[in-house]
This record gives structure tokens, sequence and C-alpha cells, in this order.
């Protein structure tokens, strides 16, 4: 029995002892006494015109290898956006829920833990609420599940507090099963109360709702499977004043549809741990560069300032890395009005031209060898967009037999704009077999505008390499 073999058993082995105890001390209170629900009204005063609040989410904190392998980079993501945050003096931190990888003690020890050796003095207020992941793990009652989320960070799942006027409406779901739309509409008696309270005691001002899942259909994210709620639409459509605040989805910030506006305001928050994206493209959910790394997925945490005072609210966007901010921010005037929403996705539709190619611009064909197989690989320059390209669409025409592929590929826009590369190199997928194809690559942006076709013909090899072939 190796070292290492041991070291995991008896991590396991104390984590089953500690959550049985566990188990056993709250079981009793839980069920006869325990609410999620906060019984009051919490008011802060803070004494500042203009209120910096910082809104992340999905840190995904798990002490121990066996969970998840990449646990250590998801700590040190965790510490140093704190580090960020502290030095951008934020008032409030909002964290839109999975402050663990599940359900575990040792996740919200180690989160407290490095939440006090980053603010060691005074804290900022937390405000945060509970997601799918910090129901999982060992099984354990949904109810117990919140009742050690609060005992660990003083947060009832389910409050509402006003901040210097602005209500905020914390909502975690209730349980870890985000298919269904229960996980929210549980509480929805609850949820409706708070936002007539809200509305009654001002109505022209905004009502910050976080939830884990955001709307579906709204920002960037929200489109994917278990990544919207349909309840959380309908509620929300009702009131123009909302502004949703959401995690869960994990996608880039870069993306400008990452706010959206209809019926109501929707922002999503990235996540601290690693960027996903969406089904269907060749990079994969979780993006990887030509050479299958995703080390750029870990190493891009964002999250976003927001400067709330009682003229407006504005959405800079940072990296919890660096501390950089992208340069292109949202504002809202207050009060909120449907007739003044300026991030309608059709008007920006035409606000925005179709990419267009660079003059000259060739696909440029090579060959490696990886594993004793040909991979081919193309190479060419980023198409222009005043933004940037989201996806190049591919098609590949066999000239043989004339069989047609498309694939979507989407470029490295998820990264800080620093990191954009003005070269984009794609690894061509394994199920194209070798020979001679006619392609063409459309560039699409963030809204849909297509740029033309630029074509080029390539030999694509995929085969087992041999000697006989140098």
């Amino acid at each position: 029995m190796n070292i290492k073999f041991k070291y995991n058993l008896i991590l396991f082995l104390y984590l089953i002892t500690i959550t049985t105890i566990e188990t056993l001390l709250f079981f009793i209170y839980d069920y006869i006494r325990y609410s999620p629900i906060s019984p009051s009204i919490e008011k802060i005063t803070i004494n500042k015109s203009k209120i910096k609040i910082a809104l992340i989410s999905d840190i995904h904190i798990c002490p121990y290898t066996f969970v998840n392998k990449n646990y250590k980079t998801y700590s040190k993501n965790f510490k140093q956006a704190l580090k960020v945050l502290k030095k951008q003096n934020v008032d409030i931190i909002i964290i839109a829920g999975d402050i663990g990888d599940g359900n575990l003690l040792g996740s919200y020890i180690q989160y407290n833990y490095i939440l006090n050796s980053v603010y060691s003095n005074k804290k900022p207020i937390m405000n945060l609420i509970m997601g799918n992941h910090d129901y999982y793990g060992i099984p354990k009652p949904n109810k117990l599940s919140q009742r050690i989320f609060e005992f660990f960070t003083k947060e009832k799942p389910f409050n509402h507090k006003i901040i210097n006027g602005f209500h905020f409406i914390n909502w975690s779901p209730d349980n870890g099963d985000l298919s269904k739309d229960k996980t929210y509409s549980a509480k929805k008696n609850w949820a409706e109360e708070q936002i007539k309270i809200a509305l009654n005691d001002n109505p022209s001002k905004p009502i910050f709702i976080i939830t884990h899942t955001g709307p579906i259909f709204t920002s960037y994210g929200t489109y994917e499977y278990n990544n919207g709620n349909f309840y959380l639409k309908t509620l929300f459509n009702n009131y123009e004043n909302i502004i949703s605040i959401s995690g869960h989805s994990h996608a880039s910030l870069m993306e400008e549809t990452s706010i959206y506006q209809g019926y109501f305001t929707g922002i999503q928050t990235q996540s601290v741990s690693y960027i996903e994206l969406e089904n269907g493209y060749i990079n994969g959910r979780i993006p990887v560069d030509e050479n299958d790394s995703n080390l750029s997925s870990m190493s891009n945490p964002m999250g976003i300032i927001m400067e709330l005072s009682n003229e407006e609210i504005i959405f800079r966007r940072i990296h919890l890395k660096n501390g950089n901010f992208y340069n292109k921010i949202w504002n809202c005037k207050i009060p909120i009005k449907r007739n003044n929403f300026q991030y309608l996705f059709s008007k920006r539709m035409r606000e925005y031209n179709s990419p267009i190619w660079y003059e000259k611009t060739k696909i440029n064909c090579t060959y490696h060898i990886n594993k004793g197989k040909f991979e081919t690989k193309i190479t060419f320059k980023q198409a222009y967009h005043e933004l940037f390209v989201h996806t190049y669409l591919i098609l590949f025409n066999n000239i043989q037999n004339g069989k047609k592929m498309y694939y979507a590929f989407y470029s490295d826009f998820y990264k800080m704009k620093s990191e954009w590369k003005e070269l984009i190199t794609l690894k061509i997928p394994i199920n194209i077999r070798s020979g001679f194809y006619n392609i063409s690559i459309i560039a699409i942006d963030s809204f849909d505008n297509e740029s033309e076709e630029l074509k080029g013909n390539i030999e694509v090899k995929n085969d087992k390499f041999n000697q006989s072939d140098i």
C-alpha cells in the first residue's frame, strides 16, 4: 500500500467520521426547530454616497484531492480574488453560490480560513447564497445542508437585506436538483412577498435578487441545460426594476451578452474556479487550446465590481488574478425603466458590424506527431471585429467524395484581451478522415452577425504515423 493511497484513505475515513458526527449533532435540531428562512429583514447603512459591491460566484473549494484534483488551484484562485477585492476596497462581497465543491465540512473550514487570512481585520459585508454543489457530496437531508451552510457562513440561505435603502433578496436553491423548477418555486411565496416589500418601500429603486442559476434565456450561459430556470424568468418578467444576479454557468464575462435586458435586467458572474462554455463546440465545454490544455480556463477567473449610488449602477468586469479591468463598462440609470433599456439583444445586434477578414488572410496547414498518429492543425489570422469573434464555423468539403461536415470552434475570447492571439490555431477533429478538402470559415460575433467566407484548400492527415511518411 503506497503512501498516497494511505493518505487518501485516512482523509476519506476522516471525512466519513466527521460527517456522521455532524449529522447526529444536528439531526434532531434540524427537523424540530430549524428554518432556512431569515425571520426578519436586516438593515445596513454604509456611510458612502456610492458603494462598491463585488459580484463573484462558483468558488468550488474542496480540501480533498480525491474529490477534485484541481482543489489547490481553486483555493489559490479564491485567495487571490479576495486580495484583488481587498485592494479595490469593496464594501460588500456577494457570492452567488457554490462555495464548496460539495457540502463538505472541510470546504467551509477552508473557505473561512482563506477569508480570514486575507481579511484579518475588518471584513466587508459578506452576502452569500447556496448553490447546487453546496448540497452535493455525502448524501444529507437538504435542510441539514442548509443548516451547515448557515453554521459556517452566519447567513440564512433565504434572507433579505436593505443596504443604503437598496433591497437585496438572497434566494438559494432549495435543493441540488436544478433540472426541476421546484428548486426555486418551493420558496415562491417567500420570494414574492419579499419583492412586494421592496416595491412598497420604494417602487422606483432597483431590486437586486441573487440566485445561483439565472433566469433561462437571459444572460450568457443561461441557455444551456440546467443553467437557467423557467420559473425565475416567468416571475421576474413582471418587474422591470429587478436586477437578477446569478452564477452557476461559469460562462465567460468577456462575452458581451453577460448582461441581459428584456422585461428586466440580468447579470451573470462567471466563476472564480474555472470557465465553462457552450455545448457543441470542438474545443469542449471547459475550453482547451490546440494542445488540448485547459489551463487557461482556470487561470482567467473574473468577477464584477458594481458601483451603486442613487443615480446609477455601474458594472466593471475585473480579472481576479491580476486586478485588471476590461475597458468596456455597463451602466444602468436609476430609476430602472424598460423604455430606457440599452442592452436589448436586437438593439445591440444592429449596433455592431459583422466580422471582416483582413486582406490576404490565408489558411495554413501544419502536421504534428502525437502518440504515433498525425495531427493536422490549421492556422489563420483572426477576423476583425469591434469587440471580438466568438465563433468560427468551419465547413469541410471532401474533394474526393463530396462529403460535407460542419464544426464550430470558439475563439480565445474567454481570456483577457491582453491574451488574445493574432493567429488562431485549431486542431482538426480526429473524425475528419485523411484526404484533400475545400474548407470555408465564417467568423461570428456575440450577436450572430456573420462574416463572409474565408476559403482555402488543405490536406488532412489523421492517420497512424509511419517512418515512410517522412
